[in-house]
């Protein structure tokens, strides 16, 4: 979709960044199965790098994000974007991707960000439909 700013935002296809470091992997690990989130920290050299408070923390980010369904917060890529990601699918049956917006900040969408989070929250709800699914949570309409 075209932006409705002068201004547009793009990331290279094929670009990688590590999971903990992105709002769409955290929101990802968020939705794993204890035992595979456990093989994941276990096995990830950032993850092995983390400290005790480091790590309690993650964990912290992880539950509020199952809890709200959603993760809000500043890009650790680039300064002045905040990103927005929404899980589409139904973890329960091993199905996930995460749906992602990066924000510049400093524009409309920064007084715009809650409009933006339930545009986001209601096109994974259809894609999973779409899917056959049954989606996590209540719909975003409600």
């Amino acid at each position: 979709v075209e932006s409705p700013e002068k201004l547009r935002l793009s990331i290279e296809v094929g670009a990688r960044f590590p999971a903990l470091h992105t709002n769409s992997g955290r929101l990802l690990l968020a939705y794993l199965p204890e035992s595979d989130l456990e093989a994941f920290l276990a096995n990830d050299p950032e993850a092995r790098a983390l400290n005790r408070n480091d790590r309690s923390r993650l964990r912290a980010q992880l539950r509020e994000i199952r809890e709200t369904g959603y993760g809000i917060a500043d890009s650790e890529t680039r300064a002045g974007m905040k990103d927005l990601g929404v899980l589409v699918g139904n973890p329960d049956i091993g199905v996930t991707a995460a749906l992602a917006i990066p924000c510049l900040l400093g524009g409309r969408d920064e007084k715009d960000l809650k409009r933006i989070l339930t545009a986001l929250q209601a096109c994974a709800w259809r894609i999973t439909r779409t899917l056959g699914l049954q989606p996590v949570g209540n719909s975003p309409e409600e």
